[in-house]
């Protein structure tokens, strides 16, 4: 992949009157001349100041390796 692009990923859903947010590690990149996503990670279960951390350090390309963050690696489709 030449050119990729790592995110935070938050989208919130409203089921029967509750608010579930989500944050997905996403990457971006094209593919055949279309643009993709590939989830990375489910940080949903980590704290609002590491996700803030989180952001911060793919913002500015410093990314800490998954099980130093506690994470747990998915597979994508």
């Amino acid at each position: 992949m030449p050119y990729t692009f790592m995110y935070v990923d938050e989208h919130a859903t409203r089921i029967n009157g509750k608010i579930y947010t989500r944050y997905l590690i996403r990457e971006s990149y094209r593919d055949k001349g279309k643009i993709t996503h590939r989830t990375i990670a489910n940080i949903s279960k980590c704290s609002p100041e590491e996700i803030s951390a989180i952001k911060l350090a793919l913002k500015y390309n410093q990314i800490p390796e998954p099980r130093e963050l506690g994470m747990k690696l998915i597979k994508a489709p």
